[in-house]
């Protein structure tokens, strides 16, 4: 991958991490009710966490980095869906 492709990558999953933490711990926390259920609130926070550790591996250049981006992706595809519009 080169360079302009891999920052790229990093700027998308800390955008999502950014987004995912910031919604969860003030969007959802705040608005209660279903956004505070078990399943959803995982949902974001997991998505927050994984789009951080995706970044990191990237910027260290490890070898996982194939492999736990595509579990990334798989974890956070739902994310979006899972958030409405904002009310």
């Amino acid at each position: 991958m080169n360079t302009k492709t891999m920052q790229s990558c990093i700027d998308a999953c800390t955008k999502c991490y950014q987004t995912c933490l910031q919604t969860a711990m003030n969007h959802c926390l705040e608005t209660g009710g279903k956004h505070v259920e078990p399943s959803h609130f995982r949902l974001m926070v997991n998505c927050a966490q994984i789009c951080q550790t995706s970044a990191d591996l990237q910027l260290s250049g490890s070898e996982f980095v194939a492999q736990y981006c595509g579990l990334c992706a798989e974890v956070c595809e739902p994310a979006p869906k899972a958030v409405p519009p904002w009310e």
